[in-house]
C-alpha cells in the first residue's frame, strides 16, 4: 500500500494518512515478556548456555506499511527487552503498551529500559515474590504509572501492603520527581492493584480500607468457627472417654456402639 499508487492509498492525501498511522500507534498491547534460554555449539570450543528475552508479540504492523508509516511509528515505538549477544528486541510503545513479566526476569531488564516503562504487570502466580528485591527493581522505574500483581495467594495474605508500599515510595521514589517537594505532601502517582488468584478480586488504594473491614470480619467468623469446632471436640472426647457423665449413659453408649460416625477434626 504505497500512497500516490493505485488502489485505496489514493482515496486519501498524505495528511490523512499521516492521521492513521498515528492512531494505529495509539493502538493499546499488552506484551507478554519471558526468559528463554537456548545452547550455542561453536565446533573447537565448549557449548554454553545464553539468555534473552521473548515475547509472542509480533511486530507492529504500522511499522511494515511502508516508509512513511514506518517513520511515524519510529518516533512513538522503542527497541526493549534487547541482549547484547543476540539480535532480539521487542517494539515498544510506552505511552499505550502494558509490559506482562514475572520479577525475576524484570530483574534482568537493563535499567535504562525499566526506566521507560510505564504500565506493568506483576505474574507472581509461578514466580517466587521478594518484597526487598521488588523495591530495588521498582527504584529506578521514575515513569511507572501503573501496576498489577497477580498473585498466587489469597488478599488476605497481602493485607498491610498497599500502605508499606506507599511509605516506601515516598521516601525513595516519588522525590526522585521533585527533590524539593515535601515526600509527606507527594501525591499517589503510581496505581498499585492485586488480584485475588481465585475470585478475581481486585484490592488497591480506593478499596484498601474496605478490604481491612473484610479481613477482620472473615478472621473473626473463623475464630468463632474454630471455637465451636474445638468445642464439638472436646464434647465429642468427652463423651468417647465416658467422662461427660452429664450426657446421659444412654448417649455415651451410642457413640461407643458406632464411633464410625464420629468426626475427628
Amino acid at each position: 500500500m504505497q500512497q500516490g499508487g493505485h488502489g485505496i492509498s489514493r482515496r486519501f492525501p498524505p495528511e490523512i494518512w499521516d492521521q492513521i498511522f498515528m492512531l494505529m500507534c495509539s493502538i493499546p498491547r499488552t506484551i507478554d515478556v519471558q526468559m528463554k534460554q537456548e545452547v550455542c555449539n561453536i565446533p573447537g570450543s565448549q557449548p554454553f548456555t545464553f539468555s534473552y528475552f521473548a515475547n509472542s508479540e509480533s511486530v507492529p504492523s504500522v511499522l511494515q506499511i511502508n516508509h512513511s508509516s514506518r517513520k511515524i511509528a519510529q518516533r512513538l515505538y522503542g527497541k526493549s527487552f534487547t541482549n547484547t549477544k543476540t539480535d532480539h528486541y521487542t517494539w515498544i510503545n510506552y505511552d499505550v503498551d502494558t509490559v506482562k513479566i514475572e520479577l525475576s526476569v524484570l530483574c534482568n531488564v537493563h535499567v535504562e529500559e525499566r526506566a521507560l516503562l510505564q504500565q506493568l504487570i506483576l505474574d507472581a502466580r509461578t514466580d517466587y515474590w521478594s518484597m526487598s528485591e521488588f523495591y530495588e527493581t521498582l527504584r529506578h522505574m521514575y515513569s511507572i504509572k501503573s501496576i498489577v500483581i497477580l498473585s498466587k495467594s489469597r488478599l488476605s495474605c497481602w493485607e498491610g501492603y498497599l500502605t508499606q508500599f506507599w511509605n516506601w515510595y515516598k521516601g525513595n521514589v516519588g522525590p526522585v520527581f521533585n527533590p524539593v517537594l515535601d515526600p509527606m505532601e507527594k501525591e499517589m502517582d503510581v496505581d498499585v492493584s492485586i488480584v485475588d488468584p481465585v475470585t478475581r478480586e481486585v484490592m488497591n488504594y480506593e478499596n484498601e480500607e474496605d478490604w481491612h473491614v473484610r479481613f477482620a470480619t472473615e478472621a473473626y467468623e473463623a475464630r468463632q468457627v474454630w471455637k465451636s469446632m474445638l468445642v464439638n471436640r472436646q464434647s465429642i472426647e468427652a463423651l468417647m472417654n465416658g467422662d461427660a457423665f452429664h450426657y446421659g449413659e444412654e448417649v455415651r453408649q451410642r457413640f461407643r456402639r458406632t464411633p464410625r460416625k464420629v468426626t475427628r477434626i
